[in-house]
């Protein structure tokens, strides 16, 4: 039961990644450009983060692959979130959000791996 806690982080932020999804129109400014940053950006950082959270989950519970099981799971996710927003009046589905979801997971566990480096693998 204790290990459950490690899981927390990333439960919470796929609550949270869900939640905002569930938004119909998410605009942050009438700027199309500048929106268009703010989206690519949120979808790049947001799965780098769950990718993260995951990985410190899937760490201090021992399993094998962490690294692994945070790129598919934050993958998988990214998956069902775009199929989510299809249901969601006022969002789309677009391949290129699965892609940056992707590449914001593999960046953020490539940039853990470089700090784990520096530290001798702590």
């Amino acid at each position: 039961m204790q290990k459950i806690i490690y899981w927390l982080p990333a439960l919470a932020w796929s609550v949270l990644i869900f939640s905002l999804s569930s938004v119909p129109s998410l605009q942050v400014t009438s700027n199309q450009l500048l929106q268009e940053i703010v989206n690519d950006g949120g979808h790049f950082s947001f799965y780098g983060l769950l990718a993260i959270f995951t990985y410190y989950g899937a760490r201090k519970t021992g399993l094998a692959h962490s690294q692994q099981i945070a790129v598919i799971y934050s993958f998988v996710y990214g998956c069902l979130n775009e199929l989510h927003q299809y249901f969601v009046p006022g969002r789309t589905t677009d391949i290129r959000d699965l892609i940056l979801d992707l590449l914001g997971a593999i960046f953020a566990l490539a940039i853990i791996t470089r700090l784990k480096g520096q530290r001798g693998g702590k």
